[in-house]
C-alpha cells in the first residue's frame, strides 16, 4: 500500500521510472540481434560448450568466430529465459533490468544531492542517452551491472565498506565480461580516480593516497579475467572498431551525427551539460573531467555509445544542478500544503499505467500496430513457417534481419549468406549482399556461384531484387505477405 505522506518530491523519481518502464514494455522485439543470439544460447545449452565455429552461414561455414567468448553468458540467460517464458517473458524481464538501471541511477543522484527532484533529473539524462538502445540483446543485461559497479565505485572512494564493495564489484565484473564487451567501462572509471590520486599523490608527497584506487583497479581487472579467453578478451574490444565490415556498413559504429536520433540526443545533452556548467561554474575534478572528455569523445565516435555518456555522466550533471540551485537560491517561500491523497492517487495511477503496459495486456492500449506486436514488423515469422512446411532448402539468400531469426527458427540445418554478425564476414562477402540485394551487376551469376537454393526477402530494403527475381526464368515465387517476400530455385 503506498504511503499516504507520498510527497510531490517523491513523484519526479516514479513518473521517470515508470515511463521507462512502460517505454520498453510497449516496444517489440528488433530481429537482428536477438535471434542469433538466441540461436547461440541454445547451442551453448544443448551442448555444454561455447560454439566457436561458425555453422549458421555457408559462405563462411567452419570458420572461427571467437566474439561468442564475450557473450556466451548472455546468450545462454536470454535462451533460458526466452524458453521458459517465450518473448513475452523477454521483454517483461527487459523492461524491469532497464527500469532497475534507472532506478539505481536515481538512487547514486539521491545519495549525491539529498534532493529527489535532481536525482529524477540525472535519471531522466541518463534515460534520454539510452533510449534508442533498449533492444534485448546481451548489451541490455549489463546496464544494471554498470549502474551497480558505478555505485560501488562511488562508495568505495567514500571509504563506505570497502571490502564488501571489492567482492561485489569482482563478482559484477566476472558477470559483465562473459556477457558483453563493453565490461572495459568501469575499468576506466577507477583508472581516472588512480589518475587523480597520483596527482595529488605528487603534489602533496602522500604515496598512501594511490593504495583505494589501485586496490580498486585491481580488483576490476582481476574480475575481468575470469573468462574463457583470459586476456584475449581485450583483443576483442580493441580490434572490433577497427574492422572494415563493421566500420563500413554498421551505423551504431559509425561517428554519431544529428541526422540520427541518438545523434540529436548526444548534442542536445552535452549542450544541456554545457550550459549548466556555465550558469553553476563548479570545479570539475580530474577523474571527473578525463570522464567526460573519454565517454564524450565514445559517444561522438560510436553511435552505440551514447547510452554509456549518459550512464556515467548523469552524476555529474545531478552535481551541477545543485550547484546551480544553490546559486540560484532565493529567500524561501510560503508554499502550499500537499494533499497526500491526491499524490498517493496520482502514484497509483502511474503505477496502473505501467501494470497495463505489460506485454499481455497492452495490445489493448490505442497504439500502433506495430507497437502491438510483440515481434516488430521486420520479423518474417510466417514466411519462414510456410517455408518450413514446403521443405526449406539448405542455402538461403536473405535480409540480414531475415537471417537472424533463420538462425533461430531453422538453423543450421538451414544456412544463411551472411547475418548481423559483421565481424564475422570478410568485405566482399557484404559488396557480393550489396549487389545482389540491389540486382546490381551479375547477381545472378553470384547467387550460382554461392549455390543459393532461396530467396527470403524484404521489401523494404531489397525491392530491385525481388522485382528482378519475378522476371528471371530461374526463381519462382512461392510466398508473399506484408513483411516478405519468398523465391525458390526453379530447376
Amino acid at each position: 500500500m503506498l504511503p499516504l505522506r507520498l510527497k510531490i518530491e517523491h513523484l519526479w523519481a516514479l513518473v521517470v521510472l515508470s515511463g521507462v518502464f512502460v517505454f520498453v514494455n510497449t516496444h517489440p522485439i528488433r530481429p537482428n540481434d536477438f535471434w542469433f543470439h538466441l540461436a547461440y544460447g541454445r547451442i551453448l545449452a544443448q551442448t555444454g560448450q561455447i560454439p566457436t565455429l561458425d555453422v549458421f552461414s555457408f559462405t563462411v561455414e567452419g570458420q572461427p568466430y571467437l566474439p561468442v567468448y564475450n557473450y556466451w553468458l548472455a546468450q545462454w540467460l536470454l535462451y533460458h529465459l526466452f524458453r521458459l517464458g517465450g518473448a513475452e517473458w523477454s521483454i517483461l524481464v527487459s523492461s524491469l533490468l532497464v527500469t532497475f538501471t534507472y532506478a539505481l541511477i536515481l538512487w547514486l543522484g539521491l545519495r549525491q544531492t539529498g534532493n529527489w527532484r535532481l536525482a529524477a533529473a540525472g535519471a531522466l539524462f541518463a534515460a534520454a542517452a539510452g533510449i534508442t538502445n533498449w533492444n534485448i540483446r546481451p548489451q541490455l543485461l549489463v546496464y544494471p551491472l554498470a549502474a551497480l559497479c558505478m555505485l560501488g565505485i562511488e562508495s568505495f572512494r567514500a571509504g563506505v565498506k570497502r571490502l564488501v564493495w571489492a567482492g561485489s564489484l569482482f563478482v559484477v565484473m566476472v558477470l559483465w565480461v562473459n556477457s558483453h564487451a563493453t565490461f572495459f567501462i568501469p575499468v576506466a572509471l577507477a583508472a581516472f580516480w588512480l589518475a587523480e590520486a597520483a596527482f595529488h599523490a605528487l603534489r602533496r608527497q602522500k604515496i598512501a593516497l594511490l593504495l583505494p584506487p589501485l586496490t580498486l583497479l585491481t580488483v576490476l581487472l582481476a574480475g575481468t579475467l575470469v573468462n574463457p579467453r583470459g586476456f584475449g578478451v581485450y583483443a576483442y574490444v580493441l580490434n572490433m572498431p577497427r574492422i572494415p565490415s563493421v566500420q563500413n556498413y554498421i551505423y551504431e559504429w559509425q561517428p554519431t551525427s544529428l541526422h540520427t536520433l541518438e545523434g540529436r540526443l548526444l548534442f542536445a545533452l552535452l549542450a544541456a551539460l554545457l550550459l549548466t556548467w556555465l550558469a553553476a561554474r563548479p570545479r570539475l575534478t580530474l577523474s571527473q573531467g578525463l570522464s567526460l572528455l573519454f565517454f564524450a569523445a565514445l559517444g561522438l565516435r560510436y553511435g552505440r555509445a551514447v547510452i554509456w555518456f549518459g550512464l556515467t555522466q548523469a552524476p555529474l550533471f545531478v552535481v551541477m544542478l545543485q550547484r546551480l540551485s544553490l546559486r540560484m537560491s532565493s529567500p524561501p517561500r510560503t508554499t502550499r500544503a500537499e494533499v497526500p491523497v491526491f499524490n498517493a492517487a496520482f502514484a497509483i495511477i502511474l503505477l496502473f499505467l505501467a501494470l497495463a503496459s505489460v506485454p499481455w495486456l497492452r495490445k489493448y492500449w490505442p497504439l500502433s500496430p506495430e507497437k502491438r506486436d510483440i515481434y516488430a514488423s521486420e520479423t518474417p515469422v510466417e514466411a519462414v513457417t510456410f517455408l518450413e512446411k514446403q521443405g526449406l532448402p539448405r542455402r538461403v539468400f536473405s535480409d540480414i534481419g531475415f537471417s537472424s531469426y533463420l538462425m533461430w527458427a531453422c538453423g543450421p540445418e538451414c544456412q544463411v549468406f551472411a547475418d548481423p554478425r559483421f565481424d564475422l564476414y570478410p568485405t566482399e562477402i557484404w559488396s557480393d549482399y550489396l549487389q545482389i540485394s540491389a540486382a546490381q551487376g551479375d547477381w545472378e551469376a553470384k547467387l550460382h556461384k554461392y549455390d543459393v537454393q532461396a530467396l527470403l526477402l524484404l521489401p523494404k530494403t531489397q525491392k530491385g531484387l525481388i522485382e528482378a527475381a519475378q522476371h528471371a526464368s530461374d526463381w519462382r515465387q512461392v510466398y508473399q505477405d506484408g513483411v516478405a517476400v519468398a523465391f525458390v530455385r526453379d530447376e
